[in-house]
Formats: structure tokens, sequence, C-alpha cells
């Protein structure tokens, strides 16, 4: 039986099957809302300034306050408190506006999507709005990437590769994509195509650059990339916060080899890396 969720709301830890949000509160009707989805392995959060950090970029373009970072570091401290014998869960952080201007804060834990060995992706027929006032928020009106990654889904793919209005490859529905069509250098969506700036990203390309200084990495650029150009991917892996780095197993129905010189490469400098932005939320 799965464990039940925990949930955190504007001050203490409620019963999940506890009425949390108003009917008419913005967050609820019209999405008007921002969150961070992020790792806990027991109990310890990955990667949480990066994800306090974004947070507090977001909040302000939809016309929420900024809360206090302190304030949250200790609701995610009381949840994590709550999840410290699970090896991993999925701890979400969500502003919601108010009727009355303000936001809600929700801090959230449930149990983490298994781990995936590989997956594969299809480019679907919809496209990311690049000009959009949401494009590269991690908003909470998710339906646009639920619907795309269904449609993938039914068809057998285990995600979903969007393009932007100029035919540019962005991102995945709930990933950012690097692909590598020469086999030795990787390239990744700019942010101009309305991709998400992805924390697991944000780390890849802050860590190869410091490896490839020393000569131990592979390059990787930010590109606008046309998304015809997936017909030549050699090699390639979906990122995000809880999976890490994830070889693409298949491209629109093409095998892939899994993994990829290169993302095996980057795998390990993911896994040499990443444990140094573990915080202790419950010190």
């Amino acid at each position: 039986m799965s464990r039940p969720p925990t949930v955190w709301v504007d001050g203490s830890l409620r019963p999940p099957e506890e009425p949390l949000i108003r009917v008419l509160d913005g967050g609820f009707a019209y999405g008007r809302g921002v969150f961070e989805t992020l790792r806990l392995e027991n109990g310890r959060p990955v990667a949480l300034a990066r994800h306090l950090a974004r947070l507090a970029r977001s909040a302000p373009r939809l016309g929420l306050p900024v809360p206090a970072a302190d304030a949250v570091r200790s609701a995610v401290a009381e949840v994590a408190g709550e999840r410290w014998d699970e090896p991993v869960s999925r701890l979400r952080i969500q502003l919601s506006a108010t009727q009355a201007g303000r936001a809600t804060l929700i801090v959230t834990a449930v149990e983490a999507p298994a781990s995936r060995s590989a997956m594969s992706a299809v480019v679907v027929p919809w496209v990311r709005n690049e000009r959009s006032p949401l494009a590269g928020l991690k908003a909470t009106c998710y339906a646009d990437s639920l619907l795309a990654l269904e449609w993938a889904q039914a068809g057998g793919a285990d995600e979903a590769l969007l393009a932007d209005t100029r035919g540019r490859l962005s991102e995945g529905s709930l990933s950012n994509v690097f692909v590598s069509l020469d086999g030795e250098r990787l390239l990744t969506p700019a942010l101009s195509t309305g991709a998400l700036p992805g924390i697991c990203r944000e780390q890849l390309l802050e860590w190869s650059r410091d490896d490839t200084s020393s000569g131990r990495a592979v390059p990787i650029d930010e590109v606008e990339l046309p998304v015809d150009a997936l017909t030549r991917v050699r090699e390639g892996f979906l990122t995000n916060s809880l999976r890490g780095v994830v070889p693409l197993s298949h491209l629109d129905g093409r095998p892939l080899p899994v993994p990829g010189p290169l993302t095996e490469n980057v795998a390990r400098l993911y896994a040499r890396r990443y444990p140094a932005e573990l915080h202790d939320a419950r010190k």
C-alpha cells in the first residue's frame, strides 16, 4: 500500500484529506501559481538552494510575493523530517494565489516515481510557445504538458518532445533534452526556445564547464536546434530533478545506444557532483 502524502500548508503539517485551498483562489481557479519539484533522499533535499532561487525568480512573473527563504526552508524541514526513513521521495514546494492577492505556501512529499534505466521519446504535434508570458516558467497551469505526455504515452513512448513556434527543439513535457549529432559534443536547446531552465540542466552546464577545463568532461553547448535535426541524433538523454540523467533508448521510434559514450560520461559527472548539494533539512 502506498504511503500517504505528507502535507504542510501555511504554517503547519496537515492531514492529507483536509481541504486546503479555497475554490475561488487564483491558484485553483486559474492556475496562477508556481512550483518546484525536487528529490528527497532519506529526508535530505537535493539542490534546495538552486530550487529556492528559481522559485524567487518565478513568483514575481505571476505577481506573487516571494516568501522568505528561511520560512520555506523551515517548512521543507518539517516535511522532510516526516520522510527521513524513505530512500527517495518527491518534494513539491508551491506558491498558489489567493483571493486577497497573497500566496499560499504549500509543501508536500509523496513517493518518488520508479527509477528508469532508459526512456523513449517522440515529437508531439503541438508546440511550446516561446513568446508566452509563461515561457520558461514552472507554473501550475500544466495541462498542455500533461496532454502532450499522454499523447506520447498512448503511442508507446515515455516522454513527449516539443518544438517551439519556429520549429526549434525546446524541451520534453517533464524534462530537458540533450543530444549529440556528431558523437563529440552535446547540445541542449537554448532558453530562447521557451525551454524551462531546469535545475539538473543548470547543474550539468555548470559542472561540465568545470570539468571540460581540466580535460575530463564532454562540452555541452546551448543551441537553437531545428527539430528536424533529431533524425541525425546519434545519442541523447533526458534530465529532471527527480531522475537525474536518463539515457534515450528510442527517438521517434529509432533505437539509440543505451547509454551512448557521451551520456555515460555525463551520468558519471552527475553521480560524482550532485551529492555535494544534498541539504540536511532535519538540522
